[in-house]
């Protein structure tokens, strides 16, 4: 299931395949493909966010049109659309939608939602990406409680203050490691990951912090502490890991210096040394084993 938006152009245009390769080679995360036919796909995928959807253009797909009453005069479809999945969390919308407004706004092109033709007048042009992401996120809702009555179909959730924060810390992750390092600041910033514990439902943040690696500590639920296991003669004999309550780290930690005077509630965990590492670990209150949860992708993931 998706949401799917038609674009329309006036008649007499059309999109040029050179033009419309070079705009969206021109952007991040696009990979473009092409077929002798003519069909062109620019397929959008953002490793760091999870966030996927995809730009067709046929320019034979334009039976569609026929079946809706008041299209607007002097307009026609373009063969262009785009698809945005459902059941994923509302941060897709909020990565897609400008992206599809620009598109737009790039080709001249009007957008048509099929998806509320309740109201087509108001389904054409002018949109704003707010506007556009309320459209796909009552969409969206709607497949979440169509889906919920099926037993097939596994679902999590997730707070939106969460989801949001993940979405924002792994927007911004490469560029804020990237200032750190111009600053010569020793730490890293580390891969937010969703977890859920085994046979529930509802999802929590978490980050790996090992041994000797300073790390920025985000606003998380859980740390998974990691260190060499050393032997009685200091040789690594594999690796010992232990989850623990993110609220336990601060405790530990205490009125840390923030890693930058603007954001002062962002504090660096210190790059412990292994014995270090280990007193530590064993210092604190015994957590859940990590086999006990499982990693969350996108998909089913309600916000």
């Amino acid at each position: 299931m998706s949401f799917d938006l038609h674009f329309l152009h006036a008649s007499g245009n059309s999109i040029d395949f050179d033009e419309w390769d070079a705009w969206f080679s021109s952007k991040q995360h696009f990979e473009i493909s092409r077929a002798d036919s003519g069909l062109r796909q620019a397929c959008y995928e953002n490793e760091a966010t999870t966030v996927g959807f995809i730009f067709d253009y046929d320019g034979d797909d334009t039976d569609w049109f026929e079946d809706w009453p008041r299209m607007p005069d002097g307009y026609v479809s373009s063969g262009a659309s785009v698809s945005l999945n459902f059941l994923r969390p509302h941060f897709f919308g909020l990565e897609a939608m400008p992206v599809i407004i620009e598109f737009a706004k790039a080709f001249d092109l009007l957008i048509f939602d099929p998806q509320n033709n309740d109201d087509v007048r108001l389904s054409f042009g002018g949109f704003e990406p707010a506007e556009l992401f309320e459209r796909w996120e009552r969409s969206n809702r709607k497949a979440f409680e169509m889906i919920d009555a099926r037993e097939d179909v596994e679902t999590h959730q997730i707070l939106r203050a969460k989801s949001l924060m993940f979405w924002q810390w792994m927007s911004q992750r490469d560029a804020f490691q990237a200032h750190l390092d111009e600053r010569e600041i020793d730490a890293f910033v580390p891969t937010i990951f969703l977890l859920c514990r085994q046979g529930q439902s509802e999802c929590v943040t978490a980050i790996i912090w090992g041994a000797g690696v300073p790390t920025v500590f985000p606003d998380i639920d859980i740390v998974v502490c990691d260190a060499p296991r050393l032997g009685p003669l200091g040789k690594t004999k594999g690796m010992d890991t232990k989850i623990v309550e993110a609220a336990a780290i601060r405790g530990w930690l205490g009125a840390a210096p923030p890693v930058l005077a603007a954001n002062p509630d962002l504090v660096v965990l210190p790059g412990l040394g292994d014995r270090d590492m280990h007193r530590l670990m064993k210092s604190l209150p015994t957590g859940e084993r990590l086999d006990s949860f499982q990693r969350i992708g996108p998909m089913g993931l309600l916000d």
